[in-house]
């Protein structure tokens, strides 16, 4: 998995080199969360260009990136994430007040 960042003051391109990237594969048609305490949380998106899963991926497992470490982890969700199925992507995500919002389909 590669992660880049671009400074918006020159626009330059960077590779941030994570020391590890177990359990995060690559994916496209995903969308990103910044938090307050400098994590990327990841939501919905696929391994695959072209087709999909029949009944997307569970939500209970989120892929994560901490910004300070440059770590790869996975963030464990609770509750009645059976429902929560979004494919093929997260069209639409939003932090606000400790919450993430998804609308997507």
């Amino acid at each position: 998995m590669q992660l880049h960042a671009v400074n918006l003051l020159n626009w330059q391109w960077r590779l941030l080199n994570s020391r590890s990237s177990t359990g995060c594969i690559g994916l496209i048609r995903h969308s990103i969360v910044v938090t307050d305490d400098d994590r990327l949380l990841i939501f919905g998106g696929s391994s695959h260009f072209r087709g999909s899963p029949p009944d997307g991926y569970s939500l209970a497992a989120i892929p994560a990136f901490n910004l300070n470490t440059q770590q790869w982890f996975t963030l464990h969700a609770t509750g009645n994430v059976d429902i929560c199925r979004i494919w093929p992507f997260a069209a639409t995500t939003a932090l606000y007040n400790g919450c993430v919002f998804l609308i997507g389909k």
